[in-house]
């Protein structure tokens, strides 16, 4: 089990790096941006996620690899911390299959491929829960402590980061083993810990009128109950954890449930952490925001339940009625990691290859190698400012982090108002920087400039006003290059390079 596991670690490990070399994802182009303009928050996440993009770097240089590894190793550190939170509960053997499960389920085998909060919170996570754990079972302060920085750093990386320190509250009042803990002073002190890492979260907001938070917990999720979001949402966690470790994850907190009933203090503590992920990403389904990717959101609550999965499942082929019966349900549990094996393999050579082309997940990171090159071209026909840099201004924020990441000191970037911006709450962090439409007709009135366009990002029956949009911005626009790349239209040219003659003043 253990040459296994170790196997299967490497060659995940080696199938990230392999995929590290992409272009930007983007998220990423965004929180490429944030990592040179390092600060206590950003418009739509905490510091921890543009501190790791710019240590990693730092480290490696400007580079899709450089932005990415630290993510890597915080995705290397997981299994890890799974087998720690896992041996002392369930015994060695199921340790290292918990921390196998983890290697194999994409919800938490894939983290670290791509640059995204997700990955740090999942670790912080699986530390935090490590920490209580600990504490609650033998009081010790060192756990305590471990605790509270879990979630410190935790909310110091995403607001979702709340529910752990939310989860282990719930843990603590509504359980007598629980409030027993509260009448120690280790627990306030770890609550203490905790909250430093909403210090950051909370300076920023007041600066900004608490505008952030608003857009994530408000204005992103405002399109009304839709029953249609419950429906999908079971169907999407099969498809992100794979149907058989999906259905084993559920049985495993079916049985926490009921050992909790029965007294076990232990069981709390994991199901609880477990339900306050999965049960509250359930059921505020219907309200959910649907314009982007939240199939991801529930993803920690499956950390303690893939500890108790091998249990589960060994108990369940032991209680088969005879010799064919069992034969079949250990058929059945091998899919429970097979799934996501034969899964991860597909989703591995995609991402470091490019074949088999499987466009949901080869497009996004595909065709931002030919916008640099276009923009590239022309750079030496535009003439540079008095720090020597050619400004370029692209039309929306993907675009503008894998410019200016590719294209590095040789240009100034900045990024038009497109409505993508405003939807994914980035907007007004563009105008903070004073790298928006108002920062350039202020800051750089008069200059020419290379005007990029992404059609991708736009819709078809507004493209035409959203590139007479960005032409007025100019006294003067002449379309250089047009350049067919991979994307949604793969028909039509998808970026278009202008020449921009005197930006317009205010």
């Amino acid at each position: 089990m253990t040459a296994a596991v170790a196997l299967l670690y490497v060659a995940l490990l080696i199938g990230k790096l392999a995929a590290a070399g992409r272009d930007l994802f983007g998220d990423e182009a965004f929180y490429w941006m944030c990592a040179q303009r390092l600060d206590v928050a950003f418009a739509d996440h905490p510091f921890m996620t543009a501190l790791l993009a710019r240590g990693g770097v730092e480290l490696l240089g400007p580079s899709p690899l450089g932005l990415r590894i630290a993510f890597i190793a915080c995705g290397a550190l997981l299994p890890a911390l799974v087998w720690l939170l896992a041996r002392p509960v369930v015994g060695a053997r199921d340790a290292w299959c918990a921390a196998g499960l983890s290697l194999c389920a994409p919800a938490t085998a894939h983290l670290g491929v791509i640059a995204i909060p997700d990955v740090p919170l999942m670790l912080f996570g699986a530390l935090a829960l490590l920490g209580f754990e600990r504490a609650t079972r033998t009081g010790a302060a060192g756990a305590w402590l471990v605790a509270g920085l879990g979630c410190a750093l935790a909310l110091s990386t995403h607001y979702r980061g709340v529910l752990f320190p939310c989860a282990f509250g719930c843990f603590l009042v509504g359980t007598r083993a629980g409030r027993a803990r509260l009448r120690t002073g280790r627990a306030w002190a770890a609550l203490g810990v905790a909250l430093l890492g909403l210090l950051p979260v909370v300076l920023y907001n007041v600066r900004l009128d608490w505008a952030p938070l608003k857009y994530q917990g408000a204005e992103r999720h405002s399109g009304g109950f839709d029953l249609e979001g419950l429906l999908e949402h079971l169907p999407a966690q099969a498809a992100v954890v794979t149907p058989a470790l999906y259905v084993a994850c559920l049985a495993a907190l079916v049985s926490l449930l009921r050992r909790w009933r029965r007294g076990d203090e232990r069981a709390a503590v994991f199901a609880i952490f477990a339900l306050a992920h999965l049960g509250l990403f359930l059921v505020t389904s219907p309200i959910a925001d649907s314009e982007h990717a939240t199939v991801h959101w529930p993803a920690p609550g499956y950390l303690p339940l893939l500890v108790f999965v091998p249990g589960v499942v060994r108990d369940w082929v032991a209680r088969a009625a005879d010799a064919a019966a069992r034969r079949r349900r250990r058929i059945g549990a091998a899919l429970v990691p097979g799934i996501g094996l034969v899964g991860l393999a597909f989703v591995f050579v995609e991402w470091s290859t490019g074949w088999p082309g499987y466009g949901p997940l080869h497009r996004p990171f595909a065709g931002w190698a030919d916008a640099v090159a276009a923009t590239e071209r022309h750079l030496d026909e535009t003439p540079p400012g008095p720090d020597g840099k050619v400004l370029v201004v692209a039309d929306d924020y993907l675009l503008a982090g894998n410019l200016e990441m590719r294209l590095g000191d040789r240009v100034e970037v900045f990024v038009l108002d497109h409505p993508k911006n405003v939807a994914h709450g980035r907007q007004k962090q563009y105008a903070l920087w004073r790298l928006d439409e108002a920062g350039l007709r202020a800051r750089r009135a008069g200059r020419d400039a290379l005007l990029v366009f992404d059609r991708d990002q736009g819709r078809s029956r507004t493209w035409d006003e959203w590139r007479a949009h960005g032409d007025a911005m100019f006294a003067r626009a002449v379309e250089l290059e047009a350049v067919y790349a991979e994307g949604k239209r793969p028909e039509r040219p998808r970026f278009f390079v202008v020449r921009g003659e005197g930006v317009r003043g205010e």
